[in-house]
């Protein structure tokens, strides 16, 4: 029963966690703190590396750096290798979007896929190879970045994970103003996230907006930024409503959003 009740609390906060509402993810986080057994310290430490990323979310840095230190520290000693690993992801994500270092990311995230790798974890293995990808485009290393975004596809089983693929190979193909192929992936990253995944959807318009952008296509670029700020609403993906915001701002778009379906009070500010 206490299994049962701690993935339970693990899956609610992760779910909490993907939809923006993070107040109520570190509840959950607390309540399977709570349940685990004194002894079961690899369960501490893996409830604490989703508490970490929570702080991370919430730009808490002291916080996650704090929780990560101590969670490493423990993995080590007692060897919770999928714990370790996963602290080196978090270090690597940390570095890359937080610190902008992409060369530590990667370092980070080697660390983290050799552990993974080992153990076998399939799924964890084709995240991390998206995230080296990520960060071999900043760094300019767009090549080696295609082959691991095409090892992650092959690896995956979760269709999720092709469409977040899917959906990062197209980001790089916008980047090298690869405009027809990466149009063509993001349509077909849409069909397949369409009535499943509301936030890849969300993800999917928002670019094809930047993409209508880079075209120039000014009124295309409004109807899509328009179609991901109502879906991103919609689920309270408030983050993303947020930084989306921001962009439309920075980039003039957001007169436009506010003449024709900006009636909140979070476009009007």
């Amino acid at each position: 029963m206490m299994k049962v009740m701690l993935k339970i609390a693990e899956r609610l906060a992760k779910r909490c966690q993907h939809n923006g509402k993070l107040s109520q993810a570190h509840r959950w986080v607390a309540l399977g703190l709570s349940l685990i057994p004194d002894r079961d310290l690899e369960q501490v430490c893996h409830f604490r590396n989703i508490r970490a990323f929570l702080w991370y979310l919430e730009g808490s840095k002291e916080n996650f750096l704090r929780e990560v230190e101590r969670v490493l520290w423990t993995s080590n000693i007692f060897d919770f290798e999928a714990e370790i690993a996963q602290c080196h992801a978090l270090l690597g994500i940390f570095f890359q979007d937080t610190q902008k270092n992409p060369q530590r990311a990667l370092e980070e995230y080697q660390k983290s896929l050799e552990i993974r790798i080992k153990l076998g974890m399939r799924e964890s293995c084709a995240k991390l190879h998206i995230h080296i990808a990520t960060a071999l485009k900043e760094l300019g290393i767009f090549d080696k970045a295609k082959v691991h975004f095409f090892e992650a596809q092959a690896l995956t089983r979760d269709r999720r994970v092709r469409i977040n693929v899917i959906l990062e190979l197209a980001r790089l193909q916008r980047f090298l103003q690869d405009f027809a192929t990466c149009e063509t992936n993001l349509q077909n990253a849409l069909a397949a996230a369409q009535h499943r995944y509301p936030n890849e959807v969300g993800d999917c318009f928002r670019e094809l907006y930047r993409l209508a952008a880079d075209k120039g296509a000014h009124r295309e670029a409004h109807q899509y930024a328009a179609q991901a700020m109502s879906i991103f609403e919609k689920h309270d993906y408030r983050a993303k409503v947020d930084a989306l915001v921001a962009e439309l701002k920075e980039k003039g778009y957001m007169h436009l959003y506010t003449e024709n379906i900006g009636n909140t009070e979070e476009t009007k500010s």
